[in-house]
């Protein structure tokens, strides 16, 4: 993955500029005459006390019906009247969270504060998308996936499992990101190769993610340690010494250095101490 290649990705964050997100958004009038669901009686109350509406569709469309019942919006700003974009079964859309385009929304998903799930782009399962995260293109987010914070899932991404993204990280292209990654601030994430995990070490054998962040070097978080390889192992030697822990932690740091460091070059693996 060349510096191109990580620019391109960090412009298409909103391709069509800042209203891409809210361009079907074309005003009142427009929508009482074109009106695709509409709210019910029947509601349900968030622990916050915010009152969520079950919706009912008002014409056919998609694969769906009629008078057909779909999932839970706390307002009609939440889901757009216009394109083909729906939430059905248990999914909720709440806060000034905006679903928009032919995105769906299914299952016991939850999207919330001020995310936007946009284009094809869909959440199922117990999927929770909050913050101000994005999502776009046909990007999935399915099982317990969490992405918070500005993240972005993008393009043919898909995140799931009990992954987690967070903070400024991006992921994009044909990525698969799952099991317990936990990508956060500044990941880049193009392809399945760009971030690793290991599991049955440490103390507690917590799941450490090693990735590729937008500066072209290596990330690391391991509990609530977070920095690159070089941090990594100072903060090993720091904690456990010349232990047999430390040497395998250090180990690992060596191994995923020569992961990520490309053929003939430093690559991403570019945090060798001085």
């Amino acid at each position: 993955m060349d510096l191109t290649s990580r620019d391109a990705i960090l412009r298409a964050r909103m391709p069509y500029g800042a209203d891409a997100w809210d361009s079907d958004y074309v005003g009142e009038d427009y929508l009482e005459r074109a009106k695709k669901y509409e709210l019910t009686e029947e509601t349900r109350v968030e622990p916050n006390g915010a009152v969520l509406h079950r919706i009912r569709a008002l014409r056919d469309f998609r694969n769906v019906k009629a008078g057909e019942l779909g999932g839970w919006v706390q307002s009609e700003m939440n889901l757009s009247q216009d394109g083909k974009a729906w939430v059905k079964q248990n999914a909720r859309i709440t806060d000034d969270a905006r679903v928009s385009g032919d995105a769906l929304v299914y299952g016991d998903a939850w999207v919330a504060d001020g995310a936007k799930i946009a284009e094809r782009a869909s959440v199922s399962g117990h999927a929770m998308i909050f913050g101000y995260a994005k999502m776009s293109g046909e990007a999935m987010a399915f099982e317990e996936a969490r992405v918070f914070g500005n993240a972005q899932v993008l393009e043919m991404a898909h995140i799931s499992g009990e992954a987690v993204a967070s903070n400024n990280a991006i992921i994009a292209g044909n990525a698969r990101v799952y099991g317990n990654a936990c990508l956060t601030k500044n990941a880049l994430i193009e392809t399945d190769t760009d971030y690793a995990t290991v599991k049955g070490f440490g103390v507690i054998q917590r799941t450490t993610t090693f990735f590729c962040r937008q500066d072209g070097s290596v990330g690391v978080q391991c509990g609530c340690f977070y920095g690159n390889l070089q941090e990594f192992r100072w903060q090993v030697r720091k904690t456990h010494g010349d232990s047999k822990l430390a040497k395998e932690y250090l180990a690992i740091a060596d191994l995923m250095e020569f992961h990520f460091t490309k053929e003939g070059g430093d690559g991403h693996g570019a945090d060798k101490e001085v």
